[in-house]
Parts: structure tokens; sequence; C-alpha cells
């Protein structure tokens, strides 16, 4: 698959730039080719394992 995108999503507590992080997702993929995309994302809803074109981490809130 030709990766010419990457989308990214960070889950936070807050809207301001001070917001703590709670996690951050990235795809990699095709925006030309949206049938090999969408056969991505369905295996992975389907056996929920991530391949090299996934990244989903969560982060450590440590209280101070």
């Amino acid at each position: 698959m030709t990766i010419n995108t990457i989308i990214i999503d960070i889950e936070t507590l807050d809207t301001k730039p001070t917001a703590i992080i709670l996690s951050i997702g990235a795809f990699a993929f095709d925006r030309f080719n949206l049938n090999e995309t969408l056969e991505k994302i369905e295996m992975v809803e389907i056996s929920g394992c991530y391949s090299d074109h996934h990244l989903y981490l969560s982060c450590v809130v440590a209280q101070t």
C-alpha cells in the first residue's frame, strides 16, 4: 500500500493548550485507494490487532 496521508487524533481533558493528553492515535493510508484503506480499518475492527499502518498510545497521567 502506498502511504500518502496520515491522520492523527489526540484525546485530551480540555481544549486549552495546557490540556492533559490521554491518548494519541494515528492511521497511515492511501487516500487514492479507499477500498484498500477500508479493508485495513475493518481488519483492525475485527481482529483488534494493529498493523504497521496504525498507532495507538495511551498516556500515563501522573499526579504531582
